[in-house]
């Protein structure tokens, strides 16, 4: 179904993405400066338990990480979406 309304709400949704994985992606960033390692060096040691999530940064990273990662798979999705509709 090709309306106006449906490419309206597909097109604010892509950017409601674009935003939120701007906004986790800068949140990441911080933490990658502050500790100076990559968060897939991060992840690895968190899963490994050589890091603990106990403390309120290292559990904030890792929610940023898993934030930044679904937001990343739901702009696809929408970009999919609104291409296929134009």
């Amino acid at each position: 179904m090709h309306t106006d309304e449906y490419g309206i709400t597909l097109s604010r949704e892509v950017h409601i993405a674009r935003k939120k994985v701007e906004e986790h992606l800068q949140a990441v960033q911080a933490f990658e400066a502050q500790y100076g390692m990559p968060s897939d060096l991060f992840l690895r040691k968190l899963s490994s338990g050589e890091i603990s999530a106990e403390t309120a940064d290292h559990a904030a990273w890792r929610d940023q990480c898993a934030a930044l990662s679904r937001w990343q798979q739901q702009l696809k999705e929408y970009e999919t979406l609104y291409a296929a509709w134009k």
